[in-house]
């Protein structure tokens, strides 16, 4: 008998749902079609969907001719300041408006950003150096900015600062990817502030990523014999999730639809986990655990919600100043 553990919150967190909700909005407004700068959110049947609704995916550059009484938009991962005046361009040029997809979280952190890089603070931002986020956040920055991408790479820099005290001395900023790793940050916020007394942090995890990962953790120290994250594989808040379930004896299957689900290897399991990234939606997650419950008689289902993950503190130490994002206005 196998335990199905629906592990919550599940479906579309409020940057993706609002993506996808302006992408629609915008598709109304238009006779033509509508052109998102690259992937809107990375979920393929998501976006094979749009395509039905002539909102496509495209990599725009200086050869892409907009048909008429058509619309641009700008994916929920953002883009550089830089991109987003050739856009504006662009589409001055072409008679065709410019929409803003970005998630508010993302813009957050930007305008974080620029605030600080007015004030002559360099940057440490803990993320994906390659993800799209990471990127566009960037190209706020005027001064300094180095990606940390984990702990090899942390400590890489505060080995370098070791031999150079000026860099001790010089005014920074800790920042995150939206879809970091929890215990990451907290890790990097303590060690980099014992290092950089003028160090300020800010936690930029978005809500929706710290909940899931928090709650996923929960549900992992009571013990799974297995666990299906339900995704994209170029989802950074999912790989997130798997990555933390990898540190549990559990196994672990990531996968983006039900006819990936190999049912032979579940039926010996005595409790599987179900849980989702925030690209993920409900409707996806709840087909994968009827399917789970259809083909594996003998299981029954509960749901896990650790209550506590809203109430943990969002502000990490740091011998320096520390802020937590919410208190910053946003962009």
């Amino acid at each position: 008998m196998v335990k199905i553990i629906l592990i919550e919150p599940i479906g579309f967190c409020p940057g993706v749902r609002r993506a996808i909700e302006k992408a629609k909005k915008i598709k109304s407004k238009v006779q033509g079609s509508v052109y998102t700068d690259g992937p809107l959110i990375h979920n393929q049947q998501v976006l094979q969907s749009l395509k039905n609704e002539h909102i496509f995916e495209k990599k725009i550059d200086i050869s892409f001719q907009p048909e008429s009484r058509s619309a641009i938009l700008i994916r929920a991962h953002g883009i550089t300041p830089e991109r987003r005046r050739w856009l504006n361009t662009l589409c001055h040029t072409h008679h065709c408006p410019l929409a803003d997809a970005t998630c508010p979280d993302v813009a957050h952190i930007a305008a974080i950003i620029r605030r600080y890089s007015r004030k002559g603070f360099h940057f440490l931002i803990l993320g994906n150096p390659d993800h799209a986020e990471i990127m566009g956040l960037k190209g706020y920055a005027e001064t300094p900015c180095l990606v940390l991408q984990d702990i090899p790479t942390l400590h890489h820099f505060l080995s370098q600062i070791e031999t150079n005290p000026n860099a001790t001395s010089l005014p920074y900023v800790l920042l995150s990817q939206s879809t970091l790793d929890v215990d990451f940050f907290e890790k990097a916020a303590q060690r980099l502030g014992k290092r950089l007394p003028q160090l300020i942090v800010h936690n930029t995890i978005c809500p929706a990523t710290r909940q899931r990962q928090l709650s996923l953790q929960q549900a992992l120290k009571t013990g799974l014999d297995g666990l299906i994250v339900i995704g994209s594989k170029h989802s950074h808040n999912t790989q997130q999730l798997v990555t933390l379930a990898h540190k549990f004896p559990t196994a672990v299957w990531n996968i983006e639809h039900m006819g990936e689900i190999n049912f032979s290897e579940l039926h010996a399991l005595g409790t599987l986990g179900i849980c989702s990234g925030t690209s993920a939606s409900e409707q996806n997650v709840q087909e994968i655990y009827l399917a789970l419950r259809k083909n594996l008689p003998k299981s029954y289902a509960v749901r896990h919600h650790d209550e506590g993950t809203n109430l943990r503190p969002t502000i990490s130490y740091s011998s320096g100043q520390i802020s937590s994002s919410q208190n910053t206005p946003k962009a």
